[in-house]
C-alpha cells in the first residue's frame, strides 16, 4: 500500500512539473483586430493559419514612428549664405565737343564719337585774323594765343574806319602818385596809352601798375634803373632789361611786350639783345624840363597828327594835368587815342623785336 501511495505521488509530481514546462511556453499572437493572445506552442501554427501574427500587425494609415532628430549644437552659427557677385559696373567717358558740348559714352563708344570730332579732353576753337579756324586742347590755348591766335573773332585788333585819325600817348618813368590821375581821364573818355616803367618805382606803387594793366593799357619796359644802356655792356643791358621785365611780371602776371631805352638812347648791342620793339617818339613835349601844363598840351596839340606818338612823363604833377587836358580836346578833334600796339596794327605794321619806331605817320 505504501508503495503504491509512493508511486502514485511520483506520478502527479511528474506530471504537475511536465504541465508546468508546458504552460510555461507560451507565444503571443497578434490578431489584426488589434487584440493579441498567449497560446501553447502547440497552437501557435493553428493561430498563424487564421491570420495571426508573432509580431505587432501595423495599421493602415499609421504614420511611422517618428525618427527622434539628431541635436543641434549649441553655438553653432548657421551657414551664410553665399552671396550673389555684383555685375562689374560699365565705364562711362565724358567727350568733349569744340563749342563746349559734353557727352558720356561708353568707351566702345569712343572712337565713334572721334572720328566725327569728339575728344577725350576739354577743347576749343581759336581763330586767326585771316579767317583759318583750329579745334585745339584747352592746354594749349596760351601757346596758341602768344602765336597770335584768337579765342574768339570778337577779341580781334579793332581796327579803325578809314579816315580815324589815331595817336598814342606815351607816359615814361612811372609808375608814381599822379597816375591814377592820367588813369581816371582815359577811362572816362574810353581812351588808351601806354606806360614805359621804371623797374625801381613798381615796389612803392605796385596797385597803380596793376591799374594800368587792368584798364587794358598798354605796359612797356623802361629798364630797371634808368641807366644810359649804350654805356653798358652786354650783360648790363640784359639785366636791366630782365629785371624790370620780371618785376612787371610779378605785379601784372604778363611781361612787357615793348621797350623804350632811357633818354632814347640804344645801339646795336641793345638791338640785338632786346626782346621786343624798341619804341621812340615824334612829339617831344619837353614836359620833364618844362614842368608846366601849359607848355605841354601846346607841344602836343601843335605837333600832333594822324600816327603820331607822344612822349610824356606821369611822373610829375604838371604833366598829369596837361593829360587831363589834352585828352579831351584831341578826342574833340577828331583822333582816337590808343596803344603803340594798336596804332601799329592800324597803320599794317608788323614790330619786330630790337627794331626802332618813332611814329607810324
Amino acid at each position: 500500500m505504501k508503495k503504491f501511495i509512493c508511486t502514485m505521488l511520483y506520478v502527479i509530481m511528474s506530471f504537475g512539473i511536465c504541465a508546468g514546462v508546458s504552460a510555461g511556453a507560451m507565444t503571443r499572437i497578434y490578431y489584426p483586430d488589434g487584440s493579441d493572445r498567449l497560446v501553447g506552442q502547440s497552437a501557435v501554427e493553428a493561430e498563424t493559419k487564421h491570420g495571426g501574427k508573432l509580431v505587432p500587425i501595423k495599421k493602415q494609415n499609421e504614420a511611422p514612428p517618428a525618427t527622434e532628430k539628431s541635436p543641434v549644437p549649441e553655438n553653432t552659427k548657421a551657414p551664410e549664405p553665399t552671396p550673389t557677385p555684383e555685375p562689374e559696373p560699365v565705364e562711362l567717358v565724358t567727350m568733349y565737343a569744340p563749342d563746349g558740348r559734353t557727352i558720356d559714352v561708353y568707351e566702345s563708344e569712343m572712337q565713334d564719337y572721334k572720328e566725327v570730332g569728339w575728344y577725350e579732353e576739354p577743347v576749343m576753337t581759336v581763330y586767326a585774323t585771316d579767317s583759318r579756324t583750329l579745334d585745339i586742347k584747352k592746354s594749349e590755348l596760351d601757346s596758341y594765343l602768344d602765336a597770335g591766335w584768337y579765342q574768339s573773332p570778337a577779341d580781334f585788333p579793332k581796327k579803325a574806319p578809314t579816315g580815324t585819325k589815331m595817336v598814342a600817348l606815351t607816359f615814361d618813368d612811372g609808375p608814381s602818385k599822379f597816375t591814377p590821375k592820367i588813369l581816371d581821364c582815359l577811362e572816362a573818355n574810353n581812351a588808351k596809352a601806354t606806360f614805359f616803367v621804371v623797374g625801381y618805382n613798381i615796389k612803392p606803387h605796385s596797385s597803380v601798375l596793376k591799374r594800368v594793366y587792368d584798364l587794358g593799357m598798354e605796359i612797356g619796359s623802361h629798364t630797371m634803373n634808368h641807366k644810359n644802356l649804350k654805356t653798358l655792356g652786354a650783360d648790363g643791358v640784359k639785366a636791366e632789361l630782365k629785371d624790370v621785365s620780371d618785376a612787371i611780371a610779378a605785379v601784372t602776371g604778363a611781361k612787357p611786350t615793348l621797350i623804350r631805352p632811357p633818354y632814347g638812347n640804344y645801339n646795336s648791342t641793345v638791338s640785338s639783345l632786346a626782346d621786343a620793339p624798341l619804341i621812340m617818339w615824334s612829339v617831344d613835349t619837353l614836359d620833364w624840363k618844362t614842368r608846366n601844363a601849359d607848355s605841354t598840351v601846346n607841344a602836343i596839340l601843335k605837333n600832333v597828327k594822324d600816327g603820331s606818338v607822344v612822349l610824356m612823363h606821369d611822373l610829375y604833377s604838371q604833366s598829369a594835368e596837361a593829360a587831363v587836358r589834352a585828352i579831351p580836346e584831341l578826342i574833340s578833334r577828331g583822333y582816337k587815342l590808343v596803344t603803340i600796339s594798336e596804332l601799329a596794327e592800324s597803320k599794317g605794321v608788323s614790330l619786330e623785336n630790337g627794331k626802332a619806331y618813332s611814329s607810324f605817320h
